[in-house]
C-alpha cells in the first residue's frame, strides 16, 4: 500500500531527527571524552611538577644534612684533638691518630658499600633467567657429542 505524501514526510523527518540527534549524541560524547582526557592529563603534569619540586627540595635538605652532619664530625674530631693535647700528647701526634681512625672507619664503610654491592645484582633472578645445567643433562650431552 502506497504512503501518502505527507506520511512519507513526516516518516522522513522522523530519520532525519533521528539522525541529527545521534549525530549530537556523539558530538557531545567526544567533547566530554576530550574534556575528561584533558583534565587527566593537566592532573598528571600538575603532580609531576609536584614530585619534581618535592624531589629538589629533599634533595637539597639532603645534602644540607650531609654538610651537617660533615662539620659535626670535624668538630668532634677536633674536641679528641684538643682534649688528647690537653693531656700531654703532641699535636701531630693527636693528629694522626685522628686521621688514622678517620681512614679506618672509611675503609670499612667501604667494605660495606662494597659487601652491599654485590648483592644488588639479582643474584636470584639471574640465576632463575639463566639457570645451570642440570646434572643428568651434562652426560647426555657429553654423549650426544662423540656421536
Amino acid at each position: 500500500m502506497p504512503l501518502e505524501p505527507e506520511e512519507e514526510r513526516s516518516r522522513g523527518a522522523a530519520a532525519d531527527d533521528v539522525a541529527a540527534s545521534l549525530s549530537a549524541a556523539l558530538r557531545s560524547v567526544y567533547h566530554e571524552a576530550s574534556a575528561l582526557v584533558h583534565d587527566h592529563l593537566r592532573l598528571a603534569a600538575l603532580e609531576a611538577r609536584r614530585a619534581v619540586r618535592d624531589l629538589v627540595l629533599m634533595i637539597a635538605l639532603g645534602i644540607a644534612g650531609a654538610l651537617l652532619v660533615i662539620t659535626a664530625w670535624l668538630a668532634l674530631v677536633a674536641a679528641i684533638v684538643a682534649w688528647a693535647v690537653d693531656r700531654g700528647a703532641s699535636w701531630p701526634a693527636a693528629f694522626l691518630v685522628a686521621a688514622v681512625i678517620s681512614v679506618a672507619m672509611a675503609a670499612g664503610a667501604g667494605l660495606c658499600i662494597r659487601y652491599l654491592g654485590s648483592r644488588v645484582m639479582f643474584a636470584l633472578t639471574l640465576q632463575w633467567l639463566r639457570p645451570a645445567p642440570r646434572a643428568e643433562a651434562a652426560p647426555m650431552a657429553g654423549a650426544r657429542d662423540k656421536a
